[in-house]
């Protein structure tokens, strides 16, 4: 990590990937300090929704990945203030369908990628129906978030991703 840390420091990179293990409270201090990172991708950084506040901060931050990482629908309300956020990997979230309304408000957002035992379905049906308004040929939806969950709630979640203007992938995570 500290060899990434000063490449993305020298201005010889803008990307830093964490393959495995926490970060350390000084690991956390350095990254989220890096103005130039433009991509973020920790498999097991275990970030929580304090992380995100401090993530969200970084002025070109485009593709960001915590796997691992519950995020609340607070974490996902500061990531809607990211606005340079293009792509976003957040497989093991602990969300519900306001944090993806707060990340309608990412204008640039073309790649959300979500997990949350939180969330409602039919989300099949709600993914297909909010991919095929927008009319995306590149559009990929994937597997309902979870199974028990009543068909008005699949509607709203729908009406939710709809608002996700901008995206050309979704994909929602069995959890």
């Amino acid at each position: 990590l500290a060899e990434q840390v000063a490449a993305v420091r020298g201005g010889t990179a803008t990307r830093i990937r964490v393959p495995g293990g926490p970060l350390t409270e000084a690991e956390w201090e350095e990254v989220t300090a890096l103005e130039t990172l433009a991509h973020l991708d920790c498999q097991e950084g275990i970030a929580d929704d304090a992380r995100a506040a401090q993530l969200a901060r970084l002025p070109r931050l485009e593709r960001l990945a915590l796997r691992h990482s519950p995020l609340t629908d607070e974490g996902l309300g500061h990531l809607a203030t990211c606005r340079s956020l293009r792509a976003l990997n957040l497989p093991q979230a602990r969300c519900t369908r306001a944090g993806i309304e707060a990340l309608a408000r990412l204008p640039h957002l073309t790649s959300l990628r979500l997990g949350s035992p939180l969330l409602v379905s039919p989300a099949a049906p709600a993914a297909g129906a909010a991919n095929a308004a927008r009319e995306e040929e590149e559009a990929e939806t994937t597997t309902p978030v979870s199974e028990d969950a009543s068909e008005e709630e699949g509607r709203a979640l729908a009406r939710t991703l709809l608002r996700l203007a901008s995206l050309r992938t979704l994909h929602l995570v069995d959890v």
